[in-house]
């Protein structure tokens, strides 16, 4: 009917706004103590870090200087740790750089919003799957091609094609194409 089309397209609608704004800026964080800045796509270990501050950092610290790293967008390596270095306390008996409380904070809620925004990223992807399979299947029940058009647009036409594939739903003559001309 007409009424579920219009309720299927504004959350469809609503899923890519969702999607959007929460994917418009990942940031990534990979083992071993490194940091991956979302936009340069660089990591800075701790001991980077030191050797650029020529200051020794707790590990703990560490992690809100990772946090505010990775929220510092393409700040280069060089600058930000000279910046880190003049905003941070510096201990001269053990040599150690202390950072300031309103430091820690930022960084504290930084990594906050960071996994809010991951777990956010996760219940719109699984929403989006979700939605593009029903929408899948109504599309071949009532043979609607704006239903497979809009499952296209929120999870592409490989996914598509291979959730087609794996509901045991008849290929489309662009589910054909698309897989001649991905098999090459």
């Amino acid at each position: 009917s007409h009424a579920f089309y219009l309720y299927i397209r504004e959350k469809s609608r609503y899923l890519q706004r969702e999607t959007y704004n929460t994917a418009a800026k990942g940031t990534k964080k990979s083992r071993g103590g490194r940091m991956l800045n979302p936009k340069s796509k660089r990591t800075m270990t701790q001991k980077e870090f030191e050797d650029r501050t020529r200051r020794l950092i707790t590990a703990e610290d560490y992690h809100f200087v990772e946090n505010l790293y990775i929220a510092a967008g393409n700040m280069d390596k060089d600058e930000f740790c000279k910046e880190m270095k003049a905003m941070c306390a510096y201990d001269g008996a053990n040599d150690h750089i202390e950072l300031r409380q309103c430091l820690k904070e930022v960084g504290r809620r930084v990594g906050g919003m960071d996994a809010e925004l991951s777990f956010l990223k996760k219940a719109v992807k699984k929403e989006r799957e979700e939605l593009a399979e029903f929408l899948i299947g109504k599309a071949s029940a009532y043979n609607d091609t704006d239903f497979y058009n809009k499952a296209v647009k929120l999870v592409g036409q490989k996914e598509v094609v291979t959730r087609k594939i794996k509901m045991g739903l008849p290929l489309w003559e662009e589910d054909v194409q698309y897989i001649n001309a991905n098999l090459k």
